[in-house]
């Protein structure tokens, strides 16, 4: 879990949202959220937060990539809610994230395995009809060249 600032900033997390990530407690605090979410993800999640702060309630529900200390990314799952003040105004957003970053994967290498399928088969009906093709061609060969060689007989007679 994560409780940001209206302006996008990390004021706490919870020890095992910074373990997924690689951090601890105190170097996520302060971050902005675009500072850990992947680039290619950023501009989707920004717009659905001013989405959210629009409305003033609800939540939203997203699978984007995190950024890790290390360097790499993970998939996770994350559903983000407004909370409020006192006053019912807009005070934090919380955010509750799950790691997905083995369905995900597992669903690119299916997807993966689906088009090599694809293009296999493809390839399989592109040589039948060649082999039908050739086979039909080969027919009308044959008739050419029996009727060569009978009407060469033919002559020497």
């Amino acid at each position: 879990m994560a409780l940001a600032s209206l302006d996008g900033r990390l004021s706490t997390t919870n020890p095992a949202f910074a373990r997924l990530l690689g951090y601890n407690c105190e170097e996520l605090q302060g971050k902005h959220f675009s500072a850990i979410t992947h680039p290619q993800d950023a501009a989707t999640s920004q717009a659905r937060l001013q989405t959210l702060l629009a409305d003033g309630t609800g939540q939203v529900n997203l699978e984007l990539r995190y950024l890790c200390k290390s360097g790499g990314s993970l998939w996770c799952a994350t559903s983000i809610s407004l909370l409020h003040d006192a006053a019912g105004r807009p005070a934090y957003f919380l955010g509750m994230v799950q790691d997905i970053d083995e369905r995900k994967n597992a669903e690119e290498e299916r997807t993966r395995l689906q088009q090599q399928l694809f293009q296999a088969q493809k390839m399989e009906a592109l040589g039948t009809l060649a082999g039908g093709i050739a086979h039909d061609f080969n027919n009308l060969l044959s008739v050419m060249l029996g009727f060569c060689i009978t009407g060469s007989s033919a002559l020497e007679f």
